[in-house]
């Protein structure tokens, strides 16, 4: 019988690097950038998050929060990518 010699850590990120599981990990490390980054009044009006291909979809139920957060997109970007320490988002649509 051999002996396995994989820390938990390493079998945990083989897990997490699989496909299937890889894109719904990042995108709940992206709610809670979004969570953290923009705090609970924006979280509020927040009513969902979904990030596909570098795009990061945020539906906003507040018309003037909406269009404040449009003139922000590349700040929204930035703060993001320093957050989840890699450059995951390219493009934020507001919606």
């Amino acid at each position: 019988m051999s002996k396995n010699e994989q820390t938990l850590k390493e079998v945990l990120l083989q897990l997490v690097s699989s496909p299937q599981i890889k894109d719904k990990y990042l995108l709940l490390s992206i709610k809670d950038a979004w969570a953290k980054c923009f705090g609970p009044t924006i979280q509020q009006y927040t009513t969902d998050l979904r990030f596909r291909n570098g795009i990061l979809t945020v539906l906003i139920s507040s018309a003037p929060l909406r269009h404040e957060l449009t003139l922000s997109k590349e700040k929204i970007i930035r703060i993001m990518n320093e957050t989840l320490e890699a450059d995951h988002i390219k493009q934020v649509h507001i919606y």
